[in-house]
């Protein structure tokens, strides 16, 4: 997350596995209810599956709070900040990337994905 991820952009940071975003001059918002639009509701289940309260969802969605960086850290919702431009937060997700690709290599990483959103499923947690 290399600078302002709104709306769809911010949905989209949130599916991935692991986030990296710049520390300065970024912001992350779903900013839909500010102007009176609604998201589809699987952009709500990215967020619930992800965010570990439900206060933290409601700041999301029925406030449109604009999240800094250290505050997303802190929530969870952004695994490393990293200060300097796009290409320093290039190459800190590249770093992160190249120290998991052995667990994709095994083909352990995907079956442990369902695994995980299954059990998050019957949970009844999305």
């Amino acid at each position: 997350m290399n600078g302002h991820t709104f709306a769809a952009g911010f949905n989209l940071a949130m599916a991935c596995d692991y986030r990296v975003m710049k520390t300065s001059k970024a912001w992350a918002s779903m900013n839909e209810i500010q102007f009176g639009a609604t998201a589809p509701r699987s952009f709500a289940a990215v967020f619930t599956a992800k965010a570990a309260n439900a206060n933290i969802v409601r700041k999301i969605w029925l406030e449109g709070h604009r999240w800094t960086a250290q505050e997303l850290e802190k929530e969870g919702l952004v695994d490393q900040l990293v200060e300097g431009d796009t290409e320093k937060v290039l190459e800190a997700a590249q770093a992160l990337g190249n120290k998991l690709a052995l667990f994709a290599r095994t083909g352990v990483y995907g079956l442990q994905k369902v695994r995980l959103w299954a059990a998050y499923r019957r949970l009844g947690w999305g």
